[in-house]
């Protein structure tokens, strides 16, 4: 669970970076001749890590998730393999940096990761709204994941506007954040459990017969 968070915070922490570069001067972070293959496998190892550990989170809470909820269950597994097939092309995508020539690799490669990267944002949207109000244990990442269904339609109207602000960023921060807290416990629910009958102090006693 830290994990996630942890390398959530950091990914989220560089998109909302790149998007602020961008905003300012018109140009990303990686537009630079110092070293961009260091920093691209830098950027797309945390990216992988982010899915994998984003797809650990979803798979060791799914019961918790879940909780008998067929559309919840079915919704966390389809993003559930969504991100592992964008982990799956950020690996290949890494294994594949030192090696020149590989524009029809890379082609395919973008063609998939770029699909699966845009359906994440839809399934968790939908997963984020069909749990923010019936798990209260699950609200603060239920939150951040609903949030993306405001923020991705603010950011294509952003985009038609040509702001130099538009940037997926906030969308993704609000995907990476909210599937970490997933697998965070509150503090007033995890010292609850479910109430155990107490024994009947007046059970039966059998009876003497007189004689």
């Amino acid at each position: 669970g830290w994990a996630a968070l942890l390398v959530a915070i950091l990914i989220s922490a560089y998109s909302l970076a790149e998007a602020v570069a961008t905003g300012l001067t018109g140009h990303s972070m990686l537009d630079t001749d110092a070293g961009p293959a260091v920093v691209r496998g830098i950027v797309g190892l945390l990216l992988t890590g982010t899915f994998t550990l984003s797809v650990a989170v979803l798979h060791e809470q799914s019961t918790r998730i879940d909780a008998d909820s067929r559309p919840r269950r079915w919704l966390r597994r389809l993003l559930q393999t969504d991100l592992g097939v964008c982990a799956a092309v950020g690996a290949i995508s890494l294994a594949l940096i030192p090696t020149p020539g590989n524009a029809s690799i890379d082609a395919i490669l973008g063609a998939v990761g770029g699909v699966a990267f845009l359906l994440a944002f839809v399934l968790g949207a939908a997963f984020g709204l069909t749990t923010l109000v019936r798990r209260p244990e699950l609200r603060a990442g239920a939150i951040c994941l609903a949030a993306i269904a405001v923020l991705v339609p603010v950011t294509i109207v952003m985009g038609v506007l040509h702001s130099p602000w538009t940037h997926i960023a906030y969308a993704e921060t609000a995907l990476y954040i909210g599937i970490a807290l997933l697998a965070r416990i509150p503090h007033s629910l995890g010292k609850t459990g479910p109430a155990h009958a107490r024994p009947r102090a007046h059970l039966a006693h059998p009876q003497i017969p007189s004689a």
